[in-house]
């Protein structure tokens, strides 16, 4: 994109993005500076903001605005947010049969109390009724004589409390800052993380205070949420979902809600909207029924019944036909028919196995294996059906016909080439051949084969156009991507050559290999660090997850080393420095539109990837980016990320700038945090501030208009409405309903008006224009890096690791 001064700061400007490529201008540091300047509208711009109208000209409130902003925001918002500490709480331990949550007795006076002190209270306002009284009921009462030290600042905290009497003081620093009394609340954040405490609470009078501690809430929050292994059975115990495949299965399961109900209650009602319902337990009597014009008899539902199955193929709302008492107690699980169809993409559950069956089929056929889970589920989704006659002659030996991938879904075919016959039935494929190789997705070839239809046949056929719209590149095909052996490679024949980065248990160092000019990143990490921050588990998930990854944007591994004080990850060398310091400069805060819109390309393929292999990266923001040497965007620093295997996770982690909702809110979360993280970034980039700080708010705060939602788009910064349109559907609270998180995974993305002009093909082959080329002088050029010159001689001292403590690192 090349820029030019139009006068008064607005800027002029020409796309780069697709084929009509310019001039970039200048690439180095300070072109960065003249290409990616955001644009700013002087005059009256239409927005979402709800400023009211005061008479003040668009352009002075516009000016006004933007003074206000830079003042808020260049001397707060964004240094918080360089500096802001990501957040790591220790996983839970997996919920068993025999997990029980040990209530208080309580006065009805009691709960009623807790109920109004909690109603309005932050983690407790979005809980659903018979989830905040299983945790009224946990807590505990605990009496305090008047100058007792409750809590103290700087601590870890892990109680929240409620002051049923008496009145606590506040200090902060040593200073009184306010008090609290009956029916107030202090320590929320405790129940997300293991918060320092932000100031020391004193009673001031002797106080009966009322307490739950963080393991309690996490553990009634996982628990209230999802009951996998009965969701899973109950599932299985209705005859149309029973034979779904395990990941389908899961999803489901996620995505289901428990309830139990007991003799007499009413289950549902005639004429109400409905939900679909699995009854796993107990026994409920239908009645008073009429469905198309007939009466149905009473009939009692029992385990494995199900109500709800025809809205599962019907365009129209239905409504229940009939009511519903309970006969007995009992349990059953609901998911609405929206969540459904998201799950069975609107299809038939016929439908879905087929395209279950036809998956299958696809990844086991070598020609196809290079692409992702991901891209096979999108081309399941795209065969299409077609009928062929017995003697109809698909193809003729020598003769020109369209390629095509095809899968038998009946019938016989039969494939002659000059040295074999084969006969292919349901499940069978062919056609595979003609695609790979083929350049030109409209091109027609020369057949190598006779193929007739032998018995009356129906085919799922897969066109070369259809499967370049999903995969981007058709020289794909039959090709795996060349690695570099790095057997030969010693930990002794690794050179350190600098230090690029140090953290709390290990280093980066910039290094190579003996008589091998390449750059590598060699990570370093401390094993009794590692032990002493209880990160063992988490640096060898990170191994593995690293080891899968295979992506141009996101950061690989190329081979593991351990000695008895370390151990050693040996990575690609990614050279030009942090995303955050291309999009925050000390002269404007973030990038034009289409420079967003570039960037945003870019990570999205290595998010998808990721996503392809149910790897969420859980830590998604500016300063775990990279910028390779050509411009592109790498993502880095998987400490945090996680194989969720279909699963939700509920470990509270992340940047507090970029968590979802659903992680604030302890509902678990999967791919879906990625694609939050992902709209923030973009809002960050075209409007240079996060959608959600103030700069100067308190976390909790924070937290909350996270959990809301809420954001506007400023007037002085000239944005289109795709943008807007596609931070809005990325930025929405419910995942269910967030762009990204659908049947199609964050493939979908790139299908949105915003990106419609990339070409994610020439992005992925690098083949793209960038905005900007890092200025590197030669392969061992680390002036993108911070100076940590002076760590380069000193040594860790560390107690030697016992045997028993070696063993932990066997597997590394």
């Amino acid at each position: 994109m090349v820029f030019k001064e139009i006068g008064q700061g607005l800027i002029k400007c020409t796309d780069f993005i697709g084929d009509k490529g310019k001039d970039m201008g200048d690439k180095t540091k300070t072109g960065v500076e003249k290409i990616i300047k955001p644009l700013k509208q002087l005059g009256k711009q239409k927005s979402d903001s709800d400023d009211s109208d005061d008479g003040k000209t668009g352009a002075v409130k516009s000016a006004e605005k933007s003074a206000d902003t830079k003042t808020a925001f260049e001397t707060g918002a964004r240094r918080a947010q360089k500096h802001m500490r990501n957040i790591f709480v220790k996983p839970l331990e997996p919920l068993g049969e025999d997990f029980i949550v040990l209530f208080t007795p309580k006065s009805e006076e009691e709960k009623k109390f807790l109920e109004e002190a909690l109603a309005d209270t932050f983690l407790f306002s979005y809980m659903s009724k018979s989830e905040r009284d299983r945790l009224i009921n946990s807590m505990k009462k605990k009496s305090v004589e008047a100058g007792t030290k409750i809590i103290e600042q700087g601590d870890v905290g892990d109680y929240f409390y409620v002051i049923e009497s008496g009145t606590v003081t506040h200090l902060v620093d040593g200073e009184q800052v306010g008090e609290a009394e009956k029916g107030d609340t202090f320590g929320e954040l405790a129940l997300m993380y293991d918060c320092p405490r932000a100031a020391t609470c004193i009673a001031k009078t002797d106080c009966d205070l009322w307490r739950v501690d963080q393991g309690s809430f996490r553990r009634i929050r996982r628990q209230h949420t999802v009951d996998e292994e009965g969701a899973k059975e109950a599932i299985r115990q209705v005859d149309f979902l029973k034979d779904l495949d395990d990941d389908r299965i899961e999803k489901l399961a996620d995505a289901v809600k428990k309830q139990h109900f007991k003799k007499g209650d009413h289950i549902f009602e005639k004429g109400k909207h409905w939900n679909f319902i699995m009854i796993q337990q107990g026994k409920i009597m239908a009645k008073n029924i009429h469905i198309g014009g007939s009466d149905i008899d009473d009939h009692v539902l029992v385990t494995g019944d199900v109500i709800g199955e025809r809205n599962l193929v019907s365009s129209a709302d239905l409504v229940m036909p009939g009511d519903g008492m309970a006969l007995s107690d009992g349990k059953l699980y609901t998911i609405s028919r929206e969540r459904l169809q998201t799950i069975l993409q609107g299809l038939p559950l016929e439908e879905m196995l087929r395209k279950w069956l036809d998956k299958k089929v696809l990844e086991l056929t070598p020609a196809l294996c290079p692409l992702d889970p991901a891209e096979f589920d999108e081309l399941a989704s795209l065969v299409e059906t077609v009928k062929m006659p017995k003697g109809y002659v698909i193809s003729s030996l020598g003769k020109s016909c369209s390629p095509a991938y095809c899968i038998i879904r009946s019938g016989k075919i039969e494939v002659k080439s000059k040295t074999e016959t084969n006969t292919y039935t349901t499940e069978g494929y062919f056609g595979a051949n003609t695609i790979v190789g083929l350049k030109d997705a409209k091109s027609k070839i020369v057949s190598q084969e006779t193929i007739t239809v032998l018995e009356d046949a129906s085919v799922g056929i897969l066109t070369p156009a259809v499967i370049e719209s999903v995969i981007g590149d058709l020289g794909r095909l039959g090709k795996k991507k060349p690695k570099r052996n790095m057997e030969s490679v010693t930990l002794e024949s690794i050179d350190k050559r600098k230090i690029l980065g140090a953290g709390t248990f290990g280093q980066v160092w910039l290094c190579c290999i003996h008589k091998d000019p390449t750059p590598y990143a060699l990570k370093v990490q401390f094993k009794r660090e590692i032990i002493g921050y209880n990160q063992v588990d988490g640096v060898m998930r990170e191994k593995k997850i690293m080891a899968a990854i295979d992506h141009p944007f996101v950061i690989g591994l190329l081979k593991t080393y351990q000695d008895a004080q370390s151990i050693y990850m040996l990575m690609p060398l990614i050279q030009g420095g942090e995303m955050h310091n291309v999009i925050y400069t000390d002269s404007r805060d973030g990038v034009s539109e289409n420079v967003a819109k570039f960037y945003s390309a870019n990570i999205l393929e290595g998010l998808i990837h990721m996503h392809s292999k149910r790897i969420i990266h859980r830590d998604l923001k500016f300063e775990n980016v990279m910028m390779d040497k050509d411009g592109y965007c790498v993502l880095i620093d998987l400490g945090f990320a996680k194989n969720i295997r279909s699963h939700y996770t509920y470990t509270f982690c992340g940047t507090p700038l970029f968590i979802a909702p659903e992680v604030v809110l302890s509902k678990g979360h999967d791919t879906g945090a990625d694609v939050w993280s992902y709209g923030v970034m973009i809002y960050e980039m075209v409007i240079g501030r996060n959608p959600f700080y103030d700069g100067k708010m308190d976390q909790l705060a924070l937290f909350k208009a996270i959990a809301k939602g809420k954001f506007k788009f400023p007037r002085d910064i000239v944005i289109s409405r795709e943008c807007m349109e596609i931070i809005k559907k990325l930025l929405t609270v419910d995942e269910d309903d967030r762009l990204g998180c659908g049947q199609k995974g964050t493939c979908e993305i790139r299908k949105h008006a915003w990106l419609k002009k990339i070409d994610f093909k020439q992005i992925s082959n690098k083949e793209a224009k960038t905005p900007w080329v890092p200025s590197i002088k030669d392969p061992f050029d680390a002036t993108h890096f911070d100076d940590w010159k002076g760590l380069e001689k000193k040594k860790k001292k560390l107690k030697a690791l016992s045997p028993k403590e070696q063993e932990l690192f066997i597997d590394f």
